[in-house]
């Protein structure tokens, strides 16, 4: 019989904290804006996710200094060996800094109304997006 989505979400939360765990979001998708036409993205390189892989794998990223994506509550390396910076930073690597604002706003307003659909702790809502 399959849990409510909290239980799983607080489980976890517990090995990571219980292992010292390393996560690593990996946008293997789009970057740049929509990928719908006109939307001025594109697909990541098979070769850059391959890079962002293996350096999550190799343990480079684990000293990397890091900049705090503050809507999304996320961290992200400054650099990663052999990844071009528009792929690394992801605002960065839109033509425009306020569409990207716009966008990471939406999104975590989407997490913000989605996460409230499950019972889970403050924990875990405290670490997910905030799109204020």
């Amino acid at each position: 019989m399959p849990r409510p989505a909290g239980d799983y979400a607080e489980l976890l939360m517990k090995r990571i904290e219980d292992f010292d765990s390393q996560v690593y979001l990996v946008n293997t998708g789009w970057t740049g804006g929509s990928g719908a036409p006109g939307g001025g993205g594109s697909r990541f390189p098979i070769p850059v996710t391959r890079a962002v892989v293996n350096a999550c794998q190799s343990g480079e990223l684990l000293n990397a200094d890091t900049e705090h994506l503050e809507v999304l509550n996320l961290n992200f390396p400054q650099a990663i060996p052999g990844v071009d910076a528009q792929y690394v930073d992801p605002r960065s690597g839109w033509g425009s800094a306020e569409a990207y604002d716009e966008q990471a706003r939406k999104l975590a307003a989407l997490f913000e109304q989605n996460i409230t659909k499950f019972e889970v702790s403050d924990d875990i809502v405290a670490a997910g997006p905030k799109s204020v």
